[in-house]
């Protein structure tokens, strides 16, 4: 899904595919279940970032709170990085409600 979003070939993204794969099992096998948990999360709430055009605005505020809630719930630095990141790509790249979705998303989670 994330290469197809960024145009990269079938084979490219296979390979690429199998490469993440086993650099992650490298890294899960290392790490605590609450760290993994907290990027699968993150690794949504991105995807959901780069698929913007496919949601409304309201499911779109609804998913990204969620999305952060969760990350916030698992792991609290990573979810406050999110949030900030977030906040600045939407103050950079996002044109049409930006200071209005970033206000109602920090609303509902805070």
């Amino acid at each position: 899904m994330i290469f197809k979003s960024f145009k990269i070939p079938n084979n490219m993204s296979k390979f690429l595919s199998i490469m993440f794969f086993l650099a992650e099992i490298n890294v899960c096998h290392n790490t605590a279940n609450y760290n993994n948990l907290c990027m699968v999360f993150a690794v949504y709430g991105i995807l959901s970032i780069i698929n913007r055009d496919r949601f409304s605005n309201i499911k779109f505020i609804i998913l990204q709170s969620l999305i952060i809630f969760l990350i916030l719930l698992t792991k609290q630095n990573i979810g406050i990085l999110y949030l900030i990141s977030f906040i600045i790509y939407n103050v950079l790249f996002e044109k049409d409600y930006k200071i209005k979705n970033i206000l109602k998303i920090i609303i509902i989670n805070f």
